[in-house]
């Protein structure tokens, strides 16, 4: 009973504060670019660089392709796998030191911290969506994406949100009680970025074992899902998403009961 409660809370006070957290989204996405004469242009920018970088490297200079899928290269294939694991590798870092970089506000002003964290998650998905946006334009432009296979994008961008809506919570209550978490969490990530097949195709790994570890890292499914939804590449199994699916669920309510079981303790330990 108190921990369907929990969910009760956590989903209700995010519905009865929208404008609160249409406020903080905006403030988060502010902040990434106040100081910059481009401001929120910098992704789409950066993102148009690095594609082009990466396609000529990668295709023309060094001339790596795919066996199983020459038509696609190299590029793109690692550029499509770099944007979602980007934005979900910001989003838990800043979740990780969001409460201690906000102690001031946390310490004197009572409200909801449910809304202060998801909209912070919300404003770093709406930042890196602009990239998203632009790596999604240019796989349209060559020819790769269909009507057919963007179901595998939304289950891709499903997925994801999951996953970092979870490990969002989870740190950023871990974060302000251990000032470490941070750099443990660097560690782990850079874990989770060479243990998906990110910057190397799977059919590379012939170990069972290895491949059955890079299986269960949720940001391979994520990576598979995206480069079936915008190049045409092979998608996970069904069994592999649902795994993945209810992983990231398990995460997400762990990390509800923990935020509701330390909520009044906050602001003390910031």
């Amino acid at each position: 009973m108190r921990h369907t409660g929990a969910f009760a809370r956590f989903i209700g006070v995010l519905a009865g504060n929208p404008y609160l957290l249409r406020r903080f989204i905006g403030r988060s996405f502010s902040a990434r670019h106040a100081e910059f004469f481009l401001g929120w242009l910098w992704p789409l920018v950066s993102t148009g660089v690095q594609f082009v970088l990466y396609w000529v490297i990668f295709a023309k200079v060094i001339g790596i392709k795919l066996a199983r899928t020459p038509d696609v290269s190299f590029g793109f294939f690692l550029m499509v796998g770099l944007v979602p694991y980007l934005a979900f590798s910001d989003g838990v870092t800043r979740a990780a030191s969001l409460f201690r970089a906000n102690r001031s506000l946390i310490q004197r002003v009572s409200f909801p911290v449910e809304v202060f964290l998801v909209g912070d998650l919300l404003a770093t998905v709406g930042y890196h969506g602009l990239a998203f946006l632009v790596v999604a334009g240019i796989c349209v432009a060559a020819g790769f994406v269909s009507l057919g296979m963007l179901g595998w994008l939304v289950l891709g961008l499903v997925v994801l949100l999951i996953w970092l809506g979870g490990l969002g919570i989870c740190v950023s209550v871990f974060g302000a009680f251990i000032p470490d978490v941070t750099e443990i969490l660097n560690l782990a990530l850079l874990l989770l970025f060479y243990g998906a097949p990110i910057v190397y195709p799977l059919d590379m790994i012939h170990s069972h074992w290895l491949r059955l570890a890079i299986g269960l890292n949720p940001m391979t499914i994520v990576t598979q899902l995206f480069r079936a939804g915008l190049l045409g590449l092979t998608a996970p199994s069904i069994q592999a998403i649902l795994t993945c699916v209810a992983g990231g669920l398990v995460i997400f309510a762990a990390g509800v009961l923990v935020l509701e079981k330390v909520r009044l303790r906050l602001a003390d330990v910031l």
